[in-house]
């Protein structure tokens, strides 16, 4: 008995955990928040979806932004406020030209000597009215140039797409919106697009969406395989080319030793010909010698 009363004062006089204070901005607690979805596999499917958007549109952007120019990041903490490093906000996707991210694990702003120049959030049953005002408004504060809110599944009149675009004197976001037609983003320089669960980037000069880094990597491995087909193809067709060469070359050999036989048989018979008349003149000679000594 005395062991368990001097293990369980052992016990209390350990330190306790400490809760860790979250780095991200504080979310209020509402009715909205508190109430979990149910287990009935919507809330998964939902996650996975925008996943899956926001996955597919960083790869694009790769394409379009390369990361040895531009950073582009998703989920990312941006903090924004160095008066409280606690605060800070972590984007669906983050795109900042002409600057290469110093870190990969956070974006600190007053670390990378400037601030984000695009944000964008995807809608969800749970976060709608604080991507659409809270975050409007925070990413306003803070000086970002364009953020974009894209609903992958729009309800009623509902925009698939908003754009909200700062106003540096009036320190506001004008917003603008799409139920399927294209919004241009000055930061990135051409079109975004929505497509069903998915947004599509419009790629300036074929006026056609961007295909995704992967789809651009297997592009390019099916045309580098393609040219080393053609080159293979060429390799073969000269050496092809090469070996006609020798069997042309050798003809002509032969042709010519051919021709060098004939010319000297020529040779031969204009020789032979020549020693017959030379013998006949001799008989000739011979015989009129010998008339002449019988008379």
């Amino acid at each position: 008995m005395r062991d368990g009363i001097l293990r369980q004062q052992v016990r209390t006089l350990e330190p306790q955990p400490q809760p860790v204070p979250a780095l991200a901005e504080p979310v209020p607690d509402s009715p909205e928040t508190r109430d979990f979805p149910e287990p009935d596999g919507r809330y998964l499917t939902q996650i996975h979806v925008h996943v899956e958007a926001i996955r597919r549109l960083h790869n694009v952007l790769a394409v379009h932004c390369p990361a040895n120019r531009d950073t582009v990041t998703s989920d990312v903490l941006v903090f924004y406020d160095r008066t409280d490093p606690k605060k800070a906000v972590a984007p669906d996707l983050t795109v900042v030209r002409d600057h290469v991210m110093k870190s990969e694990k956070s974006y600190v702003v007053w670390e990378e000597g400037r601030v984000p120049d695009l944000t964008l959030e995807t809608l969800s049953y749970t976060t709608r009215h604080r991507d659409l005002n809270d975050k409007r408004e925070l990413y306003a504060s803070i000086g970002i140039q364009e953020y974009f809110v894209f609903d992958l599944e729009p309800k009623g009149e509902n925009p698939a797409l908003i754009r909200f675009r700062l106003n540096p004197e009036t320190g506001m976001s004008e917003r603008t919106e799409s139920r399927g037609e294209r919004l241009y983003s000055k930061v990135l320089g051409t079109d975004l697009c929505p497509d069903g669960k998915l947004l599509d980037l419009i790629d300036p000069s074929t006026d056609r969406p961007y295909r995704s880094l992967s789809g651009e990597m297997r592009l390019r491995e099916a045309a580098e395989l393609e040219k080393q087909a053609a080159e293979d193809r060429a390799d073969r067709a000269e050496a092809e080319k090469q070996v006609a060469e020798v069997g042309r070359q050798a003809a002509q050999d032969r042709a010519e030793r051919a021709e060098d036989r004939a010319e000297r048989a020529e040779d031969r018979a204009e020789r032979a010909e020549w020693e017959i008349q030379h013998l006949r003149q001799q008989v000739e000679q011979l015989l009129k010698k010998s008339r002449g000594r019988s008379g």
